[in-house]
């Protein structure tokens, strides 16, 4: 699954460079050819910026979820040494 995502990134640049060839390549008035650019430009703008969004949710998830393991690690050795401190002290 790892490898998943960058071909599918990979997928999306070569639709989007296949694109504007073919827009280049298409007999158009100049302003048509433009205006197709600038809509495709946008699109693309947009998918870009909802897909960074997604990554950057999906990774703060990430850290979340770790940061919360963590915590849980640190709190059960905290109350470990608790615990042996106050084993010592009863025995002392």
């Amino acid at each position: 699954m790892s490898c998943a995502r960058p071909r599918m990134a990979w997928f999306f640049v070569g639709v989007g460079v296949g694109a504007v060839v073919s827009l280049l390549l298409a007999p158009a008035a100049g302003e048509d050819l433009r205006e197709k650019l600038a809509s495709s430009a946008r699109e693309g703008a947009e998918n870009a910026s909802q897909r960074s969004r997604e990554t950057v949710e999906t990774i703060s998830d990430f850290v979340d979820r770790g940061r919360e393991k963590i915590n849980k690690v640190v709190n059960k050795e905290e109350d470990a040494a608790e615990e042996g401190r106050s084993q010592l002290n009863d025995y002392a």
